[in-house]
């Protein structure tokens, strides 16, 4: 039987798998996509103090730091951007799943 983690030692290991996540692989990336043809994700910044936990289930926010690529060549120019977003998971078997990821570009448009 593993160790039992103390809340604020869980918010730590959730706020970590979420900050190695890769972003492709949730729904939230069609919108991210939709900015630019080339983008790379800089930084998860993950607020581990504002990390919700309820049972097994858990949420929290996120800032998301890319750099966006217009053009090829010398005509290339690379852009950052910051958007903030949620994410939310489950704890299976001790360890954080996330489950959604959830980025506002909106401003983007704005």
């Amino acid at each position: 039987m593993g160790q039992v983690k103390s809340k604020d030692d869980m918010k730590s290991l959730i706020a970590e798998t979420m900050r190695s996540s890769n972003l492709p692989d949730f729904a939230c990336w069609n919108d991210l996509d939709a900015l630019s043809s080339e983008i790379r994700v800089a930084n998860i910044e993950v607020f581990d103090d504002e990390i919700m936990l309820s049972g097994e289930s858990f949420e929290g926010a996120i800032n998301v730091y890319l750099t966006l690529n217009y053009g090829n060549g010398d005509d290339a120019t690379w852009i950052s951007a910051a958007f903030p977003g949620s994410f939310s998971g489950v704890l299976q078997d001790g360890e954080p799943v996330i489950r959604n990821v959830i980025v506002d570009t909106s401003s983007f448009y704005a």
